[in-house]
C-alpha cells in the first residue's frame, strides 16, 4: 500500500508485507520526498548518457540525489518460528546448544555496532538483540529523523563517516 504525489514528489509506502507461513512476516514502510517527474527525467538523462559509471555522470547523479529527502523508514519482523529453527540449525552444525548460539549472537551484536563509535546506539542495539534472542517474537528497526534528510547527504556521510548517519536518522 502506498501513494505518490508527482507534484511534490512525496512517496509513502505505508505497507509492504511479506508473510511466509511458518517463517514470519516482514513489513517495510518508508517515506521520501522529492521524487518528482522532473527528478525522474534527470535520472533518465543520466542513464541515457552512460549511467553513473562515468565520473562526470556520477557527480551529476549525486547532484540529482540531493533533490530526494529521507523522511522515515520502519522495518519489522514478526517471527513465526524462523529464529528458533536457525538457532537449532547453527547449534547442530557447530555441536553446541541452541542457548550457546543465542548467547554468541547477543555478544556479537554490540561488538559489531561499536565500530560506529556511538555508545548510545550500541546500547540500544544490544538491548534489542538481547530481548529478541530471549523471546523471538518481533523486532523493529526505525529511522525517523526530526527533519527530512537529503539522500545525497546520507550517501556522503555513509561514505566518509558511517556513524554520522546514525545521528542524522
Amino acid at each position: 500500500k502506498g501513494s505518490w504525489d508527482p507534484a511534490d514528489g512525496r512517496v509513502v509506502i505505508s505497507e509492504e508485507t511479506f508473510d511466509i507461513k511458518d517463517v514470519g512476516k516482514l513489513n517495510f514502510t518508508f517515506d521520501i520526498s522529492g521524487y518528482t517527474s522532473d527528478f525522474l527525467k534527470e535520472l533518465q538523462a543520466i542513464n541515457q548518457s552512460g549511467g553513473s559509471g562515468d565520473p562526470a555522470n556520477a557527480q551529476k547523479m549525486m547532484g540529482v540525489m540531493q533533490k530526494l529527502s529521507f523522511n522515515s523508514m520502519t522495518l519489522w519482523f514478526d517471527d513465526a518460528s524462523l529464529t528458533g529453527r536457525l538457532l537449532d540449525f547453527a547449534a547442530k552444525q557447530s555441536g553446541q546448544t541452541k542457548e550457546a548460539i543465542a548467547m554468541q549472537v547477543k555478544a556479537a551484536a554490540p561488538m559489531a555496532v561499536m565500530q560506529l563509535q556511538d555508545a548510545t546506539f550500541a546500547g540500544a542495539v544490544s538491548n534489542a538483540v538481547n530481548a529478541y534472542m530471549d523471546n523471538p517474537k518481533s523486532l523493529t528497526i526505525k529511522a525517523t529523523p526530526a527533519q527530512p534528510v537529503e539522500i545525497g547527504t546520507l550517501i556522503a556521510s555513509g561514505a566518509g563517516n558511517p556513524a554520522a548517519v546514525i545521528k542524522q536518522l
